[in-house]
């Protein structure tokens, strides 16, 4: 495999064009396709760059004074209208950009500086709350890009971050502001990760949390949560290492995982997409087998289903309620509580009503693989309560391509499933053969050699088939 790919700078593409014209006398046109060419023979990486007018080079320069004029406005010398009006400028500017364009767009306000001049507007006008949160939407926006987040970094943004939630802990929306601006920085950046974790700005989010204002806020509560899942994931492939896992176990440590299932016990919250990102978050923050016991002891497993079980319409509760079910059930003891709760019909049911969502499929299957995992009692139940028809079901429809590309992880996790019920169980392998598991396993194995070769072979083999490997 071959290293990232060299950037260059808008300044460095547009004098190329430059050049091309006044040495070769070239028309505007044919001077910007030569120099993308001779770039691309070079292995630059253009897709920071706007190759034409229309594709951003008049969105590039009005951002750029945008720029120039907040920063003229940030200063001593401005007041706060002229600051909130040069906010809302540079704000109207990057709304009005076509999304094919907005990505060099989003690169020329990070090289102009824009990342610093909005954190300094924070700082300034902390008592603003109109002005610190209009820095904050488009500070948001523009961390879309790597180079954005760098200067975040650079300007020790989660600081700045934190500084804020200190002087106004009691804000709702300040609260919500800086947890979505801080999920965004923390998003593929592992410095960043380590930088709000290590300021306090994480635990100062958590903490807001435990207010009843925030917790009574559905938009205040999914922020957090955002920012919560994103500081917790390995999504960087940069750094050799990832410090997401101490993240996880730091946060525990300070109650959030308990906090986030005290939120997920409430009874007033009927909106379905915060019970999903609660328990997408909390998933996340189960970290490890001390934490999952905690949070079961505490009524995780109960709390869980019954949000899954009045959630059953909801494919996204579905999928998140499932993550953290089969996040737990790593623990034996916990396995067994979800099973003896009823947690293999409830799982048939959430697989029943959402066959054709991928995501949906895969963590609910992985959920029945966790639960069968060395678990003879639990197969032999699955059987029982119709698991396998329901798994073979998926795999009839998955097979079909209703999942895309996100097939081969539903069809990795029926076939892990299969193999787990008769792996200990050699009684159950006739039940499930004459299901009709075989033609479905090796089909299963023909569509995605490389994700399902392995597990599809090892359910055949599991089944007493002779040729399994065929």
């Amino acid at each position: 495999m071959g290293g990232p790919k060299t950037r260059v700078s808008q300044e460095t593409f547009d004098a190329a064009v430059k050049e091309n014209q006044d040495e070769f006398g070239m028309e505007p046109e044919e001077a910007t396709q030569s120099a993308v060419e001779e770039f691309k023979l070079q292995g630059v990486d253009l897709s920071n760059i706007a190759t034409s007018e229309s594709g951003g080079k008049q969105s590039i320069n009005a951002v750029r004074k945008a720029v120039e004029c907040l920063k003229a406005a940030s200063c001593a010398a401005g007041t706060p209208s002229d600051l909130l009006s040069s906010l809302t400028t540079l704000e109207e500017q990057l709304q009005e950009v076509l999304p094919e364009s907005l990505p060099p767009v989003l690169e020329a306000a990070a090289q102009a500086d824009a990342v610093a001049t909005l954190l300094t507007c924070c700082t300034a006008a902390v008592d603003n709350p109109d002005i610190t949160s209009r820095s904050l939407h488009v500070l948001r926006r523009l961390l879309a890009v790597d180079s954005s987040k760098a200067a975040f970094m650079r300007a020790d943004g989660a600081s700045t971050l934190a500084a804020l939630l200190t002087k106004q802990s009691s804000s709702v929306q300040l609260i919500e502001d800086v947890a979505l601006v801080a999920e965004a920085a923390a998003k593929k950046h592992e410095d960043n990760k380590c930088g709000l974790v290590d300021s306090g700005c994480a635990s100062q989010l958590v903490e807001g949390l435990r207010t009843e204002e925030v917790a009574a806020s559905s938009s205040a509560v999914q922020a957090v949560c955002s920012c919560l899942k994103s500081l917790t994931t390995a999504d960087d492939p940069k750094p050799a290492a990832s410090r997401a896992f101490q993240n996880s176990r730091s946060l525990a440590q300070q109650g959030a995982a308990l906090l986030l299932l005290s939120i997920l016990k409430r009874r007033d919250i009927t909106d379905l997409a915060t019970v999903a990102a609660v328990c997408g978050a909390a998933k996340k923050l189960a970290a490890n087998e001390e934490i999952c016991k905690e949070l079961a002891d505490e009524g995780a497993v109960q709390a869980t289903m019954q949000v899954l079980a009045s959630g059953l319409a909801n494919a996204t509760l579905v999928r998140s309620a499932c993550s953290l079910l089969r996040q737990l059930a790593n623990s034996d003891a916990i396995k067994a509580d979800i099973v003896e709760a009823g947690g293999l019909e409830l799982l048939c049911r959430a697989v029943d009503s959402h066959t054709p969502h991928a995501g949906a499929m895969e963590q609910a299957l992985g959920l029945l693989v966790a639960l069968t995992l060395r678990n003879p009692k639990a197969a032999t139940l699955a059987v029982e309560v119709g698991c396998v028809d329901t798994v073979l079901e998926v795999m009839k429809v998955c097979q079909t391509g209703v999942h895309g590309k996100l097939g081969q992880w539903v069809q990795r996790q029926a076939c892990m499933s299969i193999r787990n019920i008769v792996a200990r169980n050699p009684e159950l392998r006739p039940v499930v053969l004459d299901k009709g598991a075989e033609p479905l396993l090796r089909s299963a194995k023909q569509m995605f050699a490389q994700s399902c070769g392995d597990v599809g072979s090892a359910a055949l083999r599991d089944l007493d088939i002779q040729d399994y490997n065929t």
